[in-house]
């Protein structure tokens, strides 16, 4: 008789187990559905946002898209080529024709540690994982000076490789009728 009870018990506590394994399993999966369907929404969000170019207003990502110009800025002025051809746009130097022969020469190098001052600068999200930071301000010889060169740079940012490329010029800036 004890051996029946134990054998019930057993089997009571093992279909408790089975059930618990789904119950768990379905929640798991649940769960997994919400997150995927969310991420698809969030890339539905980008998609018709893409073509959307908003000023930027996140001060850290501004000093940071402007100290990307300016570290541009030093290697023209110190001469560091390989530096310089690894920041610049791939399709930037395809089209001008940029070498590491001819790099210092295609470039507007003026020899001199210039600092460039950031006045405005507008996003555009191609998606989750690459933004163009459409940059505009002024090239000064020092930080003192408020005189200086206006210029316009596009900076690509792709944040799942931690990278970004810079193209010496910007096009947007040209075509924008209110600002």
């Amino acid at each position: 008789m004890k051996k029946i009870k134990y054998i019930i018990i057993l089997v009571i506590v093992i279909i408790i187990g089975i059930g618990l394994m789904i119950f768990f399993i379905n929640k798991n999966q649940d769960e997994s559905n919400q997150t995927y369907e969310h991420s698809e929404e969030i890339e539905e969000i980008i998609e018709s946002k893409k073509d959307e170019v908003n000023i930027l207003k996140n001060r850290d990502d501004f000093y940071t898209i402007e100290n990307c110009i300016n570290r541009y800025l030093n290697y023209l002025a110190i001469g560091d080529k390989e530096a310089i051809i690894q920041i610049l746009d791939e399709e930037y130097k395809n089209q001008k024709g940029i070498t590491d022969e001819n790099v210092m020469t295609q470039l507007n190098n003026t020899g001199k540690h210039n600092i460039f001052k950031a006045k405005k600068i507008y996003i555009k999200e191609k998606s989750i994982e690459e933004k163009e930071y459409y940059v505009s301000g002024k090239i000064r010889e020092d930080q003192i000076n408020e005189h200086g060169e206006e210029s316009d740079f596009t900076i690509t940012v792709k944040t799942y490789q931690d990278i970004y490329s810079i193209i010496p010029e910007c096009n947007y800036f040209e075509s924008e009728t209110d600002i």
